[in-house]
């Protein structure tokens, strides 16, 4: 039996501590306090405790039924839908002018957290709804916005997000579907659509899908893209529903887990649909919806991972399996030992600590529209769309961590489907996969949200965090943790020293690895410094002719390089026309086993530890040219610090030991 107990202490703490928001405008502008808001969470708790998380087993069990194009939720779904509904929970942040209760973002991010730790299936008809309003309001014409938000507020109507086809998913300028246009205004809708969230359903008497596609002369690739509204069953001006569009449900697939929530195929053959958003702009619209969803699905992460720690515990408590050694007891309950008390300690940390961080980025959300303060405004931007990939992929990361720890915590009993927690362990793993998969989250952080501006919006954070860091340096009880945060110092101060970490730098040096069929990767560039003579590595690598890449290297008026030359070793060097050792860029050189090559000593703290003589001496144009790299790769590879690939003095003189000289340039 999975076990669940709404943290509302928890919830608490964060709206009063963490987010401070007594006498906050967002909520005085509302007549709100934070009573208020703990009163209505609670009602939602009830809900989602007594209706929700009693269907949880049942909908795994049973899953949805396919029946000649209809699909049929589990039992019991439809009744607690309507409780959900009629209750006014899917309009909880909608304005009021659509028929919204418009409270704080947040409160629709507590809401979400909740459905998702009872039943995550569940969670998604509504979810995708919340998401569909959004790219609606924001996006849409007010006539559609009146025919549409409102009955998408109620509840009565319900929305998808339609992106996929068989032949592209992340590349979605590869989409096919077209939309020929009409002389009245709408457009007929051709295509196949895959892996379509609550597609066809039997909830809601109506489902609106928003569609990607291209119209006839669009450009080609991702410009050319626009987004449709096409409903399930067309309706009259005043919301009356008419007759059925050309829209049909060719399957749903069977899936590892969220059985209870319909994974439709879906098939548009000349459907009327209604342009939202300009023509060829339609991923900038469809973005509203994609990057809430994406938080809606590191909310998930957090949801799953609450239950599976508060089942954990609960079972930890009640299981009694061996003893301590001074133990009076013939056997103690699980939790008196060390190992089952850490695993405990590490998921209720993560979840709260995720949490936060969540409810920051809903903060933000918040302050946008309660503050017309432009540059107030245009920060909460700025924090949304960084922490919008970090927590879809961290909270959904950790979400497979912590369920599978949980279920380890239940050892046997764990595995069977008695306590329902491999149904956790199912269910989460699909959340680093759909909205983008954490790879792709990677790209988009590294390749998109840190180029931005020169690094704008990732300095505007670490200037946030070194404020924390400078406020409370002398404070005793967090000067342990704030150690830690050594590294982002260091990749503050390589921003700000604005070397050249973009296209051939940063996104290269950091991801390279990521296709190779290697176990390591070894990182040489023009700026390393060599506290070893590395002539034996090139004499293996060249030995062995291993694979290798290195970028374009600058022309006789040089140019700057123009592309990566991949290859092995001896091709590349007969291409680059210049000998090896000598080292003009980065390169990348792949060995199966990295260990045998390099002795693992004079790590990145030796570089930390002397960073000021690197300011001076660096080869890099005075810079601070890798630091940035090494923090990331320790954060984002999770590797420990001893693993982190090292920089060495080097010179061109291949015979040359540098070990007990000088920095040499």
């Amino acid at each position: 039996m999975q076990v669940y107990k709404t943290p509302i202490r928890e919830y608490k703490f964060l709206l009063e501590d963490f987010l401070q928001l007594n006498n906050n405008k967002i909520l005085t502008d509302r007549s709100l306090e934070i009573d208020d808001l703990l009163m209505i969470l609670e009602e939602a708790s009830k809900m989602c405790e007594e209706t929700l998380l009693p269907l949880n087993t049942v909908g795994d069990n049973e899953g949805c039924i396919f029946d000649n194009g209809k699909v049929i939720a589990p039992k019991g779904f439809k009744e607690a839908y309507k409780v959900f509904s009629e209750n006014g929970w899917q309009g909880i942040k909608v304005k009021e002018k659509y028929g919204g209760q418009n409270l704080p973002y947040i409160m629709n991010m507590f809401l979400d957290e909740m459905v998702s730790s009872t039943n995550m299936s569940f969670g998604l008809y509504p979810g995708l709804t919340a998401n569909a309003i959004d790219a609606i309001e924001k996006s849409a014409t007010d006539e559609l916005k009146q025919i549409y938000l409102p009955h998408l507020t109620s509840g009565k109507w319900t929305g998808t997000m339609n992106l996929t086809e068989p032949q592209c998913g992340t590349d979605l300028g590869l989409s096919k579907t077209m939309a020929t246009p009409n002389e009245e205004g709408s457009y007929n809708i051709t295509g196949t659509k895959i892996f379509i969230t609550c597609g066809e359903h039997d909830l809601s008497e109506n489902v609106i899908h928003l569609v990607l596609a291209r119209t006839p002369n669009a450009p080609d690739g991702i410009k050319g893209i626009s987004l449709f509204l096409v409903p399930k069953i067309l309706p009259h001006k005043d919301g009356t529903l008419d007759k059925e569009n050309n829209v049909k449900c060719g399957s749903i697939e069977k899936k590892m887990g969220i059985k209870a929530s319909p994974t439709c195929v879906m098939h548009y053959e000349d459907a009327k649909g209604w342009l939202v958003g300009d023509l060829n702009k339609g991923m900038k619209a469809m973005f509203i919806m994609m990057n809430g969803a994406r938080l809606f699905v590191g909310i998930q992460g957090i949801g799953l991972s609450e239950t599976a720690f508060q089942s954990a515990l609960h079972y930890s408590k009640e299981r009694v399996q061996g003893k301590l050694p001074d133990s009076e007891n013939v056997a103690d309950p699980i939790i008196v030992h060390p190992e089952i008390r850490k695993n405990l300690m590490f998921m209720k940390s993560m979840n709260d600590g995720i949490r936060g961080l969540m409810l920051k980025a809903g903060h933000a959300f918040d302050l946008i529209d309660s503050d017309q303060n432009e540059e107030i405004s245009q920060s909460s931007e700025n924090l949304i769309a960084l922490l919008t990939p970090i927590l879809k992929s961290f909270a959904t990361d950790k979400s497979m961590e912590i369920t599978n720890q949980a279920l380890q915590v239940y050892g046997g009993h764990g595995y069977i489907t008695d306590h329902g927690m491999e149904q956790l362990v199912r269910d989460a793993r699909i959340t680093p996969i759909y909205e983008g998969t954490n790879g792709i989250q990677a790209l988009d952080l590294i390749g998109r949200k840190f180029n931005i501006h020169n690094g704008l919006i990732i300095n505007q954070y670490l200037n946030e965090i070194n404020k924390f860091l400078k406020d409370n340096k002398d404070n005793k009880k967090l000067n342990k943790f704030i150690k830690l945060f050594d590294p982002t110092i260091h990749s503050h101060k390589a921003i700000n020293m604005k070397t050249e970490w973009s296209r051939y730098g940063l996104i290269p040096k950091l991801f390279q690895h990521s296709y190779s069929p290697f176990t390591r990767t070894c990182y040489m560039d023009v700026d390393m410094v060599f506290h070893k003579d590395f002539t034996f590595l090139w004499k293996e690598a060249r030995e062995h002719n291993s694979p290798i890449s290195i970028p374009g290297v600058e022309d006789e008026m040089g140019r700057s390089p123009s592309e990566w030359h991949w290859g092995k070793v001896n091709d590349v060097i007969k291409h680059c026309q210049f000998p090896i050792p000598q080292i003009w860029s980065t390169w990348f050189v792949y060995h199966k086993d990295f260990t045998n090559m390099i002795e693992k000593e004079n790590t990145i703290e030796y570089i930390l530890d002397n960073i000021e003589k690197w300011k001076v001496q660096s080869s890099f144009r005075g810079g601070y040219p890798d630091e940035i790299i090494y923090s990331l790769i320790m954060g984002i590879h999770k590797w420990k610090t001893s693993d982190v690939l090292y920089k060495w003095i080097w010179e061109t003189n291949e015979n040359c030991d540098p070990c007990n000289k000088d920095i040499v340039n």
